[in-house]
């Protein structure tokens, strides 16, 4: 199982590089995070990966989109609410989250406000119910799509 704050990385890294790459960049997404100017972040990685690159959305595009396209209130997503569409939302929100930025399990769930333990159930959650319902699958294609616009 991969370290809850160990930052995800796809990029072609030699092996003498990966633990100064990674730590890099798990400092560049935690400051541009904590200090909500991910502006800096980005252009920090577009000059590492040559800028070819789309930017990923930040979390808040991403909640706004899956709020939108499930039908309820942003504020819905961050809430206590449990409700069976608006858990959905949260779970799809946190799981393209993870997908398309490089933070953290416990930074995504600080813009949630939840624990990453929690976030990692979400991500399952969605992850096993992809495999198993077509509806849910297509979904989540819509919205990642929607996202890459």
């Amino acid at each position: 199982m991969q370290d809850a704050y160990q930052v995800r990385c796809d990029l072609d890294v030699p092996p003498y590089l990966r633990k100064s790459f990674r730590r890099f960049v798990k400092a560049v997404a935690a400051d541009a995070f904590e200090a909500g100017r991910r502006e800096g972040g980005r252009e920090t990685m577009n000059r590492l990966t040559g800028g070819g690159r789309r930017d990923p959305p930040d979390i808040q595009h991403i909640q706004r989109v899956v709020a939108d396209r499930l039908g309820i209130l942003e504020s819905y997503i961050q809430s206590d609410r449990q409700g069976g569409q608006v858990s959905t939302a949260r779970h799809i929100a946190m799981y393209l989250a993870r997908e398309m930025t490089p933070l953290s399990l416990p930074m995504i769930g600080k813009a949630f406000g939840r624990d990453h333990s929690t976030v990692a159930y979400g991500i399952r959650r969605v992850e096993q119910r992809c495999k198993t319902d077509d509806k849910m699958g297509d979904l989540v294609a819509k919205i990642r799509a929607a996202l890459h616009q």
